[in-house]
């Protein structure tokens, strides 16, 4: 009988342990769904900038938000073989606005992958882990383990946590609005203008999901997004709305009142203008027609956006759509500004004085 020799034997072990974790990472494969993938999952790391804000760096804010997009909403056998990260533990400072956007987009990383997203918190900065706490960040995502924010003396107060709403959900509509209207109340200001503000934000939504429009990634149709926060040094209170749309360029060819736009821009330049191609001037001048339309429609819907503003005649609006940003003040004054880069919907953001009594 022939002797077999002790190379041969440990390579056919070895050869045997390695068909049993191939077996095995098929099996697993096979539950969660995917394909096969012939080897290891590659992991995709995506790095957040030390900066997170749409005031004071936007082009490295929203290309992080791109890469993130690109990475966890990917398609085909291929983009399913690997394991996307995003390592937040260079961030210094998120603001609010940023943060809502990006909690967005980890929401429709969720929905749309079917995914369970695992924060590992303990690499983040103390500010910034304790600004997500209070936004409420994991209670949106039902995002485990669900961590309180560190004892610290806050100079912003949450007063309405992130939220995610379908525009057919009346029931939690009408939750946020009576939230809002019993803010307004304990801030010492009209219920009514919040009531407005918040009206004209859900308005605003409607729109922002064409269906014959293809989305390069796509969104969680009819939802948006919301917080808001009292600032207790400024003693003002930021009010913010995103939707995930094609942006408010992109809908106002298909508006009643686009005629009206095109001749109001024709008193400025020529049609073959680069000016009919900037979304920052094409929302300033459609802020400017609805304000001037009585025919309603989506035109009123913008018109309700200015209106708390300017009933106040206090406070500021910003508009950040595709790439057009547009800040509009109560004197009806309003400064534009044209970024490279799109930011993947529309974030509205109001903020207004407090009268604390």
């Amino acid at each position: 009988m022939k002797r077999i020799s002790k190379t041969l034997l440990r390579h056919a072990d070895k050869l045997c342990r390695q068909r049993w974790r191939a077996k095995l990472r098929r099996a697993a494969e096979m539950k969660a769904g995917l394909p096969p993938s012939g080897g290891k999952l590659r992991t995709i790391i995506i790095e957040a900038p030390s900066v997170c804000d749409f005031a004071d760096n936007y082009d490295a804010t929203v290309s992080f938000l791109i890469r993130l997009k690109r990475a966890a909403l990917a398609e085909g056998r291929r983009e399913r073989r690997r394991r996307v990260t995003v390592d937040m533990a260079r961030i210094e400072h998120i603001s609010i606005d940023a943060a809502l956007v990006l909690a967005a987009e980890f929401d429709r990383w969720q929905v749309m992958k079917g995914v369970k997203l695992r924060p590992l918190t303990h690499s983040w900065a103390a500010g910034v882990r304790n600004t997500l706490c209070q936004l409420g960040l994991f209670e949106l995502l039902r995002m485990t383990p669900f961590l309180e924010a560190e004892p610290d003396v806050f100079d912003d107060v949450t007063v309405l946590k992130l939220v995610s709403c379908d525009t057919a959900d009346g029931r939690t509509v009408a939750a946020i609005s009576e939230h809002l209207q019993w803010v307004a109340k304990a801030l010492g200001q009209s219920p009514y203008i919040y009531e407005a503000m918040f009206e004209a934000a859900y308005n605003s939504v409607l729109h922002a999901y064409p269906d014959t429009y293809a989305f390069k990634y796509p969104p969680i149709r009819r939802r948006w997004w919301a917080t808001a926060r009292w600032s207790v040094p400024e003693n003002e209170l930021r009010f913010l709305v995103y939707d995930q749309g094609v942006g408010i360029a992109e809908t106002l060819p298909r508006w009643k009142n686009w005629e009206h736009i095109v001749t109001f821009l024709s008193r400025i330049a020529p049609a073959a203008s680069p000016l009919f191609k900037e979304h920052a001037t094409m929302i300033s001048a459609a802020l400017e027609v609805s304000r001037t339309s009585r025919s309603g429609g989506h035109g009123q819907g913008l018109s309700d956006i200015v209106a708390p503003i300017e009933e106040l005649q206090a406070g500021e609006l910003r508009i950040l759509s595709g790439k057009g940003e547009v800040m509009y003040y109560p004197d009806g004054r309003t400064v534009l500004t044209e970024h490279d880069q799109h930011i993947g919907g529309t974030l509205v953001e109001w903020k207004l004085p407090v009268s604390l009594t």
